[in-house]
């Protein structure tokens, strides 16, 4: 995804959720915003040939135009392709991204960090503005 895809205004207005979440002093190519929500991942796996799909439910944590993290109560290897639908979001879009990060944050407990590689969605529709001329 970049800054000038249609789909990213959706997830730059969050629905109104606060502003940007620091991150300690990290530089970040995407601001992050908080985001917590109840979100089905479907996870695709492989071994061999066969490819295989499991749906997970995860709490997000934040969510940026480069990709979102979440909690699941177990380890995701970095690599891993994921799928979701951000119903929360006004497009709707499905996402697949990347698993890039990993790390334990307690118990059976995992921080999931997701990089996102492309979508599909119907870009919101766009209100006629006022100063454009009529047609007809």
């Amino acid at each position: 995804m970049t800054d000038d895809d249609p789909y990213i205004e959706p997830i730059r207005a969050l629905d109104g959720e606060p502003g940007p979440v620091q991150v300690g002093a990290e530089l970040r190519r995407h601001e992050r915003r908080a985001w917590n929500r109840t979100l089905t991942v479907h996870i695709l796996e492989s071994s061999g040939t066969d490819v295989r799909e499991r749906s997970i439910t995860v709490n997000t944590i934040d969510l940026s135009c480069g990709g979102v993290s979440f909690n699941y109560r177990q380890f995701l290897f970095p690599g891993t392709i994921v799928r979701m639908r951000l119903d929360n979001l006004s497009s709707r879009p499905t996402v697949t991204g990347t698993v890039i990060d990993c790390r334990h944050v307690g118990g059976s407990n995992h921080r999931i960090g997701v990089r996102f590689d492309s979508h599909s969605a119907r870009p919101p529709a766009r209100r006629p503005r006022h100063d454009a001329p009529i047609e007809g």
